[in-house]
């Protein structure tokens, strides 16, 4: 697999189809781990210097 932005919209709402497809369970949760940016957003991609604002989180939700 190659390297993806982790603060891309399609690569979480990407990850959290492929759990969901091949993990089957009765309950899932997601648990986004970070000192987060408050209200500006979520996260940092160090690699791609990006970061996940609310409006990107919405989208990844939005995709599914």
């Amino acid at each position: 697999m190659h390297i993806q932005d982790s603060c891309d919209p399609n690569t979480l709402s990407d990850f959290i189809s492929y759990c969901a497809e091949n993990y089957e369970s009765d309950h899932m949760g997601l648990i986004l781990w970070d000192h987060g940016g408050g209200v500006t957003g979520y996260g940092l991609d160090s690699i791609f210097n990006s970061e996940m604002t609310l409006a990107d989180l919405k989208q990844a939700f939005d995709n599914l």
